[in-house]
């Protein structure tokens, strides 16, 4: 129909961004992944047809790898869509990587597959395959809107998405190697440095809520004391540092709820501490704990973060009571699972980069005991 004059860079302009990306739905597959893509792959697209405001889904498959027009190679797939859909992102999802990823833009629609004789209504699609994305990008030098680097890979992606930002920090008074290989380093990165500090006040907490809980055994307090300690540690502690590093106002519900449960928290250690008054360096300890830890909590805060870094670091976590997210996993047990789940695996696919990273002698070794951990324990990037 268009011949030679088609051209897919008009529909791949679309990608352009009207506003600021924060937190990605999905990552663009990366070319050496795309093999993995086959016919007859479920897969879902966003469209937003005859203008609408709302994206509207719909699902399909993919029908065939092997189409093409004016020499580019497109994917057939079998989807609904109305005029207007050009531009839509084509979604899978990866059991492999447990996210979905953008593997096509679709472009045309195809004749074969109209429903009526006017053209409106169709459910084969043509689709910009997603490596002539990644060239498309590379060659508009617009490769940073997928986070990516030359030879750099999508696992790696997730290690630092406040990369670009402090790169132009810190890189105004430096040149050279020397600034080049601080782009390669996330240590400083904020997404890095606030996920360790969050993980070291679970250590904390865990820690420390294990001494409260001998010392309630020690003194032969009463079970009604345990269910306070439950409160206090639970819905206030807890709570904090799962909601970390998000801000909230001095006179928030969250603040005025934690100074209450810190004064609680007194409260319950002398008590259970009047029972017998055994221990009394314990009691002490976990006495000035009570007040120390919140101050060091205020202090690790993002306080002096600029707010296009604050609000990159907000989008990556969840402001909600620790109450909802508990009455929200009983409504639907099954999602929460599933998001746990999701959650988890990255958290394994870290650790198992920094492995790799740090002693890639025991990556191999552990890779030899669990093959199905092995692709996890290679460094980030690509080899060839």
């Amino acid at each position: 129909m268009y011949g030679d004059k088609w051209s897919f860079e008009g529909d791949l302009a679309l990608l352009k961004l009207k506003a600021p990306l924060t937190n990605p739905a999905a990552a663009v597959i990366d070319e050496g992944d795309f093999d993995e893509v086959r016919a007859l792959d479920e897969i879902i697209m966003f469209g937003c047809p005859d203008a609408s405001e709302l994206p509207l889904p719909t699902t399909g498959h993919v029908a065939s790898m092997s189409e093409q027009r004016a020499g580019i190679g497109l994917m057939l797939s079998q989807v609904f869509g109305n005029p207007g859909s050009s531009g839509s992102a084509v979604f899978r999802y990866s059991e492999k990587r447990s996210r979905y990823e953008v593997i096509a833009i679709h472009s045309l629609t195809d004749s074969r597959g109209s429903l009526t004789d006017v053209g409106r209504g169709c459910f084969l699609r043509l689709a910009i395959q997603a490596p002539e994305i990644h060239k498309f990008l590379r060659l508009h030098k617009m490769s940073h809107l997928l986070g990516l680097e030359t030879g750099q890979s999508n696992e790696s992606q997730d290690t630092c998405p406040f990369k670009d930002i402090h790169t132009q920090r810190d890189c105004r008074n430096r040149a050279g190697p020397s600034c080049m290989a601080a782009q390669e380093q996330d240590a400083a990165c904020p997404s890095v440095w606030y996920a360790r500090v969050k993980c070291g006040m679970l250590i904390f907490w865990i820690f420390f809520t294990g001494i409260d809980v001998w010392m309630w055994h020690w003194n032969q307090s009463p079970l009604w004391l345990l269910a306070c300690l439950v409160v206090t540690n639970g819905w206030g502690w807890l709570d904090a540092v799962l909601r970390y590093p998000v801000l909230h106002d001095i006179d928030s519900p969250f603040t005025l709820k934690n100074l209450l449960l810190i004064l609680g928290k007194i409260c319950w250690l002398i008590t259970v501490f009047l029972r017998h008054k055994s221990h009394p360096v314990s009691f002490v300890l976990c006495s000035m704990l009570a007040i120390v830890v919140p101050m060091f909590y205020a202090m690790l805060l993002p306080l002096d973060e600029t707010e296009q870094v604050y609000n990159l670091i907000k989008s990556m976590y969840t402001d909600e009571d620790i109450l909802v997210r508990c009455w929200r996993f009983l409504r639907n047990p099954r999602q929460t699972m599933e998001a746990w789940n999701r959650q988890r695996h990255r958290i394994i696919k870290r650790g198992c980069e920094e492995i790799a990273e740090r002693t890639p002698t025991v990556a191999a070794k552990l890779g030899e005991l669990s093959p199905t951990r092995r692709a996890m324990l290679r460094k980030p990037g690509r080899s060839v």
